[in-house]
């Protein structure tokens, strides 16, 4: 179980938020291998924007702090692109990276402990909001003409997007087995037991389709 930790923020003076709807979800790296939500807010306000313009920020020890507040429109694309979208920010440069300074920033792998955290927000945000849609920066139009593979190259897609539906499939199972042990019939489908309770595997059998 995960906590949304509340950071307090000094916005741009007059700043104005718009509402939104979200419907999207847009996954970034900072490309920065260490980093807090405050210094992505600084750098922010230092290009003149409203401040932080992500919704989320995720450190790589799995810690999620709230960013500009998920019912206004964000500042983590370009222009129009982030109407009805929540932006969340992973800690860390995921892709071939060099710095003015010479500095080699690479990182090759995203910690599971960051992933993890990065599950439990998507699912927490469509539940909150109608998400239908899960991106990354590199799939919007401002990215590709600059070149951008945000969240990075090495960011692990098909590993997120297994992760992804096997917690979606556990929270369906639990809906339909209601007070009995979903937890046992999960074990079935996954076959954690050589053999599994009869009953378990009698739920299982049922409702492997769905979950396939």
């Amino acid at each position: 179980m995960y906590n949304i930790i509340e950071e307090q923020y000094n916005w741009k003076p007059g700043a104005k938020f718009v509402l939104q709807t979200p419907d999207t979800i847009v996954v970034h790296h900072a490309v920065c291998r260490s980093c807090s939500a405050q210094d992505v807010h600084k750098w922010h306000l230092d290009r003149g924007w409203l401040g932080i313009g992500y919704h989320f920020f995720i450190r790589k020890n799995g810690l999620i702090y709230r960013g500009r507040p998920e019912q206004f429109v964000g500042g983590h694309l370009l222009s129009e692109e982030n109407n009805n979208t929540l932006g969340i920010c992973l800690e860390g440069c995921y892709t071939d990276y060099i710095n003015e300074r010479g500095q080699v920033l690479t990182e090759k792998e995203v910690p599971q402990t960051q992933l993890d955290a990065l599950v439990w927000l998507c699912l927490y945000c469509k539940s909150k909001w109608p998400v239908r849609t899960i991106n990354g920066h590199l799939d919007y139009d401002s990215a590709k003409k600059a070149e951008k593979d945000c969240p990075g190259k090495y960011f692990p897609w098909d590993k997120f997007w297994q992760m992804l539906k096997r917690e979606e499939n556990k929270k369906l199972i639990q809906t339909f087995v209601g007070f009995h042990n979903p937890q046992g019939v999960w074990d079935a489908i996954e076959k954690h037991h050589p053999y599994p309770d009869a009953w378990y595997q009698q739920w299982a059998d049922s409702y492997k389709k769905t979950c396939s």
